[in-house]
């Protein structure tokens, strides 16, 4: 979603000449950030400043349900995932949701179990900057990052604009997706490919019945024949006719057996 832009920007930043060593107090990253949630859509506004000045904005559209606080919490993971992409060790986080940040300030608890799944990611993500802060800040502090978030909330995605709105699919806690599986029990140093590769070499396939015998698959000329033969009736159940039973003994008709008593 977003490698595009951050290729472009670590391209750019990355031509800026080498800038004098700067008091260690100095080298920490920005990010003001901000979500907005409104009957056309939500979305998120984020602006990613180095110590140096250079800054990345980015406005995502969610293309999901989502409410502000939500909102408030998907920009900050974007925010940080950016961060991370561009080896950030120090970043300074700043919100204008009290809520999100007295959450992760541990000064609020997360009685909601989405919101708490939210502020879980979010402090297993911080785990991985070397120092890192989040702060409250007015929201007449956060004007760019607001007008990123409203701009990506209200407008339609497909309408033509210069400022680039990516949109986001999924919610950042979505669960992974499973596949359910079926065990089979295999004898013992059977592989399951053995089958497989019986019938890719004989081209002959067999079919476990419910009553546990294998019956043999037929190709489609196989199966006319089959066919062919069921409607003679040379396939039903095997009853002979009396004027075709035989004496097992010495093979007469039964009318020849009762012709000859005495």
């Amino acid at each position: 979603m977003k490698g595009q832009v951050m290729a472009d920007f670590v391209l750019e930043y990355s031509r800026r000449p080498i800038q004098r060593k700067e008091p260690s107090e100095k080298k920490w990253w920005t990010l003001p950030v901000d979500g907005a949630s409104r009957s056309s859509g939500s979305g998120v506004g984020l602006l990613l400043q180095s110590p140096t000045g250079e800054h990345l904005e980015q406005a995502i559209r969610l293309g999901f349900p989502a409410s502000n606080n939500e909102a408030e919490y998907e920009v900050i993971l974007s925010g940080l995932d950016l961060a991370l992409a561009l080896s950030v060790s120090r970043l300074r986080v700043y919100s204008d949701s009290q809520l999100v940040v007295r959450h992760v300030q541990k000064e609020y608890e997360a009685k909601d179990a989405r919101m708490a799944r939210y502020l879980t990611k979010v402090r297993d993500t911080l785990q991985r900057f070397t120092e890192w802060t989040i702060e409250k800040i007015k929201r007449t502090e956060n004007g760019r990052a607001d007008a990123l978030a409203g701009i990506a909330a209200s407008l339609p995605i497909k309408e033509a604009i210069l400022l680039p709105i990516h949109v986001q699919a999924n919610p950042s806690i979505a669960e992974a997706s499973t596949c359910n599986t079926i065990e089979a029990n295999q004898a013992d140093g059977q592989e399951w490919t053995e089958d497989i590769i019986r019938y890719l070499r004989t081209g002959t396939l067999y079919k476990q019945s419910f009553t546990n015998p294998y019956l043999r698959c037929l190709n489609p000329s196989e199966a006319l024949y089959v066919l062919a033969e069921l409607h003679k009736g040379s396939a039903t159940a095997h009853i002979p006719l009396p004027a075709e039973r035989k004496d097992r003994n010495d093979g007469k008709s039964p009318s020849t057996i009762s012709d000859s008593r005495p």
